[in-house]
């Protein structure tokens, strides 16, 4: 698949083959997107602050890591944070 624009271009016409784990990563971040509108920007704020990569990111490759920042940072209470990879269809993927 061939992006244009906000991706890193390569030297040929401005095109750029994205991999698989980017392709996922966009998914994960529209649904979540289309799910709670303004939280995945609240997530990336905190998750960026504290560990320098998005939340998306984090899930894909380190999901224990976004799991302390959901439990440690923001609810002290586990049920909140299953709820809320629940609502955001998270275990989906």
């Amino acid at each position: 698949m061939l992006y244009h624009g906000s991706y890193p271009t390569s030297a040929v016409h401005g095109e750029v083959e994205v991999s698989a784990r980017s392709r996922l990563i966009i998914a994960i971040e529209n649904y979540i997107r289309s799910r709670a509108p303004g939280y995945l920007e609240y997530l990336d704020i905190i998750c960026k602050k504290l560990l320098g990569r998005g939340c998306a990111d984090l899930f894909v490759d380190e999901p224990d890591k976004l799991r302390y920042i959901l439990v440690d940072k923001l609810s002290n209470d586990i049920h909140t944070v299953y709820f809320i990879i629940k609502y955001l269809s998270l275990d989906q993927y």
